[in-house]
């Protein structure tokens, strides 16, 4: 599988799975296509085209949806409408809402993280759809 995490953060890299790239510019991400493509916050403010099967993106990015052609895309944020969200921030509880095949609606709690929960909602979906998250 051809993974990508666009624009991550040097803190995130040792939880970075083996074989998932850390492109840093639009060019290293162009010209191919991706099984999962991760885009970072960071990563929706910068102009760029991607072709994926699985796109996981913030829920307020649609903006960056216009360059991208993915087969299925999966919104995380704090809305109610984003796929994968936290049902709890105090004691943080990571929540698939909606079904992603092969993955059912589920929760996880997270205790120990080494940063805010809504800021590692990112790897933390990196890490469900990889198959290295799991209840």
């Amino acid at each position: 599988m051809s993974a990508a995490v666009y624009s991550c953060p040097p803190s995130w890299l040792p939880w970075i799975p083996d074989g998932v790239r850390c492109p840093r510019s639009p060019a290293e991400i162009e010209g191919r296509f991706w099984d999962l493509l991760v885009l970072t916050p960071d990563a929706c403010r910068s102009g760029f085209q991607a072709r994926c099967g699985l796109l996981l993106v913030p829920g307020d990015a649609s903006e960056v949806l216009r360059s991208i052609h993915a087969a299925s895309v999966v919104s995380y944020g704090l809305s109610l409408r984003d796929t994968l969200t936290l049902s709890s921030l105090t004691q943080p509880v990571l929540c698939l809402q909606r079904a992603v095949p092969p993955l059912e609606p589920m929760e996880i709690p997270l205790p120990g993280l080494p940063e805010s929960p809504e800021s590692l909602l990112p790897l933390l979906g990196l890490l469900l759809l990889a198959g290295r998250l799991t209840p």
